[in-house]
């Protein structure tokens, strides 16, 4: 057991606090010169991996693969980068968080529940002030909290949060641990090391860009980059000149697939990950844009989790739901489609991907407001659609393609 010292708030020590030698406040520079190695080598073919020197490969095909992996989000204002460390014999993960290249967050995670790991804070940092639960479930659960004025280290054996790094570290700095709507987690510890003044100012930040970009989105409204109706001549060369395709010109990147029909697949960009987009054409004129990505929330804890279809209501205003298969009305129940219509084009968003449905199939259901009625399809709950289509080719683009289909079935029945 931990002996807890009373209620107080240690303002006797002004330096942040640190993880190791990675101090909070210092700069994403001197950070990754810190955090070059360790790493490991890892087989091209066979995917195994193996230590050693970053600079002496073990024969065969081998890459250096560091353990720091950063990305860069918001134009460069939020710096993530992970890496793994070990801490009295435990292998834990770090996440960081940087602000305008400032440490302003590091989370540690570990799965093993080590008794040395709560009781090294206590004999690096002095006692600690325990923080009850806020809210009314999981009363069994409490945190332990150092204050030094300048930041903050928080450990919770058992995480109790929401997942998104900008609300836990709210309620911790307004000195509130589990609060109402948070879940918890008994098989994972958090450590947590808050620079209070860099903390607010990265999720200032994170909210001022995310405010932009709605407005962004909102003054281009049905667009989505590309102009429904233009030629496919218009279409090339955009691309030849935006560089799209990653080194595929845009000949190679479009192709006839029936009498007609053109589709042109080029790679685009969805929050702050990348996606598949497929242009598709009829008669040379743009009818279908399908866009395809998985949702970047559901790879990683620390990154802003954004709800594409809150994002695209503020954009295009209310929506109108369209149910799927087994969408009982109830509040969480997601199999639906957000539409939007304003005479000329639609805008569906599926957050789940219908299974089984090829995009022609989408599009015919998106023109007579239906969404994944075969049961037998079922859902993908990682990947999501986003699909804007001209109502006036695309109608004319289902007349082609059931003709294609249909000139496909007679020459099958005369091959025979």
């Amino acid at each position: 057991m931990l002996l807890v010292g009373p209620l107080l708030s240690q303002t006797d020590q002004r330096e942040p606090f640190s993880f190791k030698d990675d101090k909070l406040g210092m700069s994403l520079e001197g950070f990754k010169a810190k955090h070059v190695d360790p790493g490991e080598w890892e087989n091209e073919i066979t995917g195994v991996t193996s230590g050693g020197d970053s600079h002496r490969p073990p024969r065969g095909r081998w890459k250096w693969k560091p353990y720091l992996n950063c990305r860069e989000s918001f134009k460069g204002v939020i710096t993530q980068c992970r890496y793994t460390a070990t801490v009295a014999g435990t292998f834990v993960g770090a996440d960081t968080v940087f602000v305008e290249g400032k440490l302003a967050v590091i989370i540690v995670t570990y799965t093993t529940q080590s008794s040395l790991i709560p009781q090294a804070l206590v004999d690096k940092f002095g006692p600690p002030v325990r923080v009850p639960v806020s809210g009314a479930s999981n009363r069994d659960l409490s945190a332990l909290r150092w204050d030094n004025g300048a930041s903050v280290v928080e450990f919770q054996e058992h995480y109790c949060g929401s997942l998104e790094w900008s609300k836990d570290v709210t309620e911790m700095l307004r000195g509130s641990y589990c609060d109402d709507g948070d879940a918890g987690d008994y098989g994972l510890a958090y450590i947590w090391y808050v620079h209070k003044s860099l903390a607010n100012l990265a999720m200032a930040r994170s909210k001022e860009a995310i405010e932009e970009a709605k407005k962004r989105e909102a003054s281009e409204r049905f667009s989505f980059d590309r102009e429904l109706g233009m030629s496919l001549r218009e279409f090339k060369s955009k691309l030849n000149s935006e560089d799209t395709i990653s080194g595929r010109p845009p000949d190679r990147a479009c192709k006839e697939t029936a009498k007609t029909i053109t589709e042109c697949v080029y790679m685009a960009r969805v929050l702050s990950g990348g996606a598949t987009a497929n242009a598709i054409f009829v008669d040379n004129k743009l009818a279908a844009i399908c866009i395809t990505y998985l949702d970047p929330a559901m790879f990683s804890r620390t990154r802003e989790p954004i709800i594409m279809g809150q994002r695209l209501i503020d954009s295009f205003g209310p929506a109108e739901v369209i149910p799927g298969v087994g969408h009982s009305g109830l509040p969480g129940d997601s199999h639906h489609a957000l539409h939007w219509d304003d005479g000329v084009s639609i805008v569906e968003y599926q957050e789940h991907d219908c299974m089984g449905e090829n995009e022609y199939e989408k599009i015919n259901k998106i023109l007579q407001k239906r969404y994944c009625e075969k049961a037998e399809y079922g859902y993908d709950g990682l990947r999501s659609n986003i699909i804007h289509i001209h109502k006036a080719l695309s109608g004319l683009l289902m007349e082609r393609w059931k003709e294609a289909k249909e000139d496909a079935r007679k020459k099958a029945r005369s091959d025979m």
